[in-house]
């Protein structure tokens, strides 16, 4: 009797310990509970207002709200150098800052629904209220699932993988190999650019370059040697020497004026370092790096538009970093454009046009022409060209919108669905010390140096790195095949 009674009282306390824990899984903190229900109620309270008054401006502050609680919500729970909030720091950057200088500083008639250059446009205060509420449901669903994510993350028990010797010093060696090809072939392209203009790059310029035979291949080389020195999981020593080695030849690189790659690759770096080798950086010191990026962004949007013998196109009176600001925040056009609608030469969903990137670069090859305009379905490639085809065939462009591609696949839907993946992906990393298999880590990376640019790139923008992810893996492959006890992929 009392064998039975002992194994009742076993069964009921595993029952109770199973549904605490199952209250404790599904457990969302207050603050998280406000923000779910009162962030929508200010939607639609704003959006009422802007129906009834015909004015933009209560949707502009409602957004603006949310996004600065967002913010600060992100950066006091996840941490301020989170890929969350980079993803927000740099969404600013690129889409928001005058949508937010327009809210807080009405008094100087700044105007997100206008653009002067390359030729005047307007869009109507219905596709405004479209791009913000957009704006809105990607900011809120992606708050939400990234907070309900990594809550669980956190609680999973994190891996450390060893080292394989094997990779590393392949990968050294590959570096070593290529790095002074890279770096006379990076300084002939910076000579050029600066003789002939910025948009030279985007015109395919760089073919009119004689290189030296022996620097064929040396930036993929020394891309893909990086790569599986990564995938060998180095030291944090070695991450350094590698990381350095590498990062002084993307600054050369970026003197040529696309500053994106540059500082990608400086956060990307420090973000892998901080959680990959658990090392705690202290404020001061993101502080300095952003200054540092503060800086080198505005020194080479000033220095690139001299090049060619050109003055610069600055036509504001405002200080240089103001300056530089609304004119990156020019990228707010490419989802307004897409949901305008009726973009000629958009051929299916834009989304899925990197994965075919090798295809498009083996038939068009490369540069900004007509035939690739009117055939690649790149939606830089499209909106641009839509919007000017002379300025288009000069260089010139507005990039990509991870939002534009999410509604142009499917409206205010395919918004929260893009929220929701996104979300996993950062709180999965964020939640973790990318201790991933080493197959996987060079696909990680491409990935993660994607991201900073993503509020103007495309999901899959990390495809145009198709050839070093190629060689990258091919060098994997063979290491497969060597005896076990040399590796461990």
């Amino acid at each position: 009797m009392s064998d039975l009674f002992n194994k009742d009282l076993s069964r009921g306390r595993t029952a109770y310990v199973d549904l605490v824990e199952r209250k404790r899984k599904l457990y969302i903190p207050f603050s998280l509970n406000i923000y779910i229900v009162v962030i929508p109620i200010l939607l639609c309270i704003v959006y009422v207002i802007y129906i009834v008054s015909g004015s933009l401006y209560p949707l502009l502050l409602g957004f603006t709200i949310t996004y600065i609680f967002t913010l600060i919500y992100a950066g006091k729970h996840y941490g301020f150098f989170s890929l969350y909030c980079v993803f927000l720091y740099t969404s600013i950057f690129f889409i928001y800052s005058v949508l937010f200088a327009e809210t807080l500083f009405p008094f100087l008639n700044y105007d997100f629904l206008s653009i002067r250059w390359p030729k005047g446009i307007t869009f109507t205060a219905d596709i405004g209220a479209k791009f913000i509420v957009a704006s809105f449901i990607e900011i809120y669903l992606m708050h939400v699932f990234y907070c309900i994510r990594i809550s669980k993350q956190k609680k999973k028990a994190r891996i450390k993988r060893k080292s394989i010797p094997l990779l590393i010093q392949i990968g050294e060696i590959m570096m070593g190999i290529f790095f002074i090809p890279a770096l006379v072939k990076t300084y002939l392209q910076v000579r050029y650019v600066i003789l002939h203009g910025y948009m030279s790059i985007f015109t395919n310029g760089f073919s009119n370059i004689e290189y030296p035979f022996w620097v064929s291949g040396a930036n993929l080389g020394l891309t893909a040697g990086y790569c599986v020195c990564l995938a060998g999981n180095p030291s944090k020593e070695q991450f350094k020497k590698i990381s350095l080695l590498y990062i002084a030849i993307s600054l050369l690189s970026a003197i040529r004026g696309q500053r994106g790659n540059v500082i990608s690759l400086i956060i990307i770096c420090i973000y892998w370092y901080r959680k990959k080798y658990d090392v705690n950086i202290k404020i001061r010191k993101y502080v300095l790096v952003g200054l540092i990026l503060i800086v080198l962004i505005v020194a080479l949007d000033t220095a690139r538009m001299g090049y060619g013998g050109n003055n610069s196109n600055s036509t504001s009176n405002i200080s240089p970093i103001v300056d530089t600001l609304i004119k990156q925040s020019r990228s707010r056009v490419v989802p307004m454009l897409v949901m305008e609608g009726d973009l000629q030469y958009r051929h299916y969903p834009f989304v899925f046009s990197p994965l075919l990137t090798p295809y498009y670069a083996l038939k068009y090859g490369y540069g900004q022409t007509d035939e690739i305009a009117r055939n690649t379905n790149d939606i830089s490639n499209v909106t641009m060209y839509n919007i000017s085809q002379s300025a288009y065939i000069n260089g010139n462009g507005f990039g990509g919108s991870f939002l534009a591609e999410a509604y142009d696949l499917g409206g205010y839907f395919g918004v929260a669905i893009f929220s929701f993946l996104l979300a996993q992906i950062l709180a999965i990393c964020d939640g973790s010390n990318l201790d991933v298999r080493s197959k996987y880590i060079p696909l990680l990376f491409q990935f993660l140096l994607n991201l900073p640019m993503l509020p103007r790139n495309r999901l899959f923008g990390f495809m145009n790195s198709y050839l070093a992810i190629g060689l990258t893996y091919l060098v994997l492959f063979i290491v497969s095949l060597t005896p076990k006890k040399h590796r461990d992929i």
